[in-house]
């Protein structure tokens, strides 16, 4: 009886669209200078990608906690990509360093949401937690259920509603178009080569409504990121107060241990 032929999880297929999706986002950030059409085509085709590998992964069963972590990463890496190239573009073209200090604060920001949505114990996937409620401690009342009917909004039938759109939107897309918006040729080329009027994508207005979903995305990172660091404050000051009340009883015991022996000495002298 032969075995059937069992692929090993790295070599999924959708696997293996995450691999060529970090591949076109670093290859097209390595162009950021020369080629700015190409970069464009580059980070779009990344993006593009992950469309299919989550439909393909559960067409063919072939969903992992590896694949899912891989998607994070190739996504993380693809929008932190688009920001560096901004960033460059920026400094290049316009002397502004505005531009990179926004990159730096929202790719970390991600990095580290990245990091507190895996580094918690429970096995739920991510827009499952984000659809809880907020459990920071840090804000008001009234912000957590502000905050709480923007998560809900935000992943609602996935994503397929105004907020969860205009977050994905500007998530996605405020990188790159702030590169664009720093780089002339880039506009008149993708016109002249592929017929895409880049020049209405990377025009002020679209920018500004990138932006304003980048911030609705920003606030939900910053609340799972309050709610880790939280986490990790009051489990450490939790284990100083188990270590004191240990010791306090340690040291009660001691005593007790010395009154006792002294008792003892004092019977035994007394019966001399």
């Amino acid at each position: 009886m032969t075995k059937k032929f069992q692929c090993p999880v790295a070599l999924y297929i959708p696997n293996i669209l995450g691999y060529a999706r970090i591949y076109l986002a670093l290859y097209g950030l390595s162009h950021c200078i020369v080629d700015p059409a190409k970069t464009v085509t580059l980070f779009f085709f990344s993006g593009i990608l992950d469309m299919f590998d989550g439909p393909l992964a559960r067409k063919l069963n072939q969903c992992s906690k590896f694949g899912v972590l891989l998607d994070i990463v190739a996504d993380n890496l693809l929008r932190s990509a688009m920001w560096i190239a901004a960033a460059i573009s920026s400094a290049r073209n316009g002397g502004n360093t505005t531009v990179a200090i926004i990159a730096c604060v929202l790719t970390s920001t991600e990095w580290f949401t990245m990091h507190a949505n895996l580094a918690g114990s429970s096995d739920q996937h991510w827009k499952q937690k984000m659809s809880e409620g907020s459990k920071s401690n840090t804000i008001s009342s009234v912000g957590r259920k502000s905050i709480d009917w923007l998560k809900r909004e935000y992943v609602k039938n996935n994503f397929r509603n105004p907020i969860g759109a205009l977050g994905v939107f500007g998530l996605f897309c405020s990188g790159v178009f702030t590169y664009g918006y720093f780089e002339e040729p880039v506009i008149s080329k993708m016109k002249e080569v592929y017929g895409i009027p880049f020049e209405f994508f990377c025009s002020e207005w679209v920018i500004i409504i990138a932006y304003f979903g980048r911030v609705i995305t920003f606030v939900l990172e910053m609340d799972i990121t309050l709610q880790y660091l939280e986490s990790l404050i009051y489990v450490y000051e939790g284990e100083d107060q188990s270590k004191a009340n240990l010791s306090n009883k340690e040291a009660k015991y001691d005593e007790n241990i010395r009154a006792s022996g002294m008792k003892e000495e004092c019977a035994s002298k007394l019966n001399e």
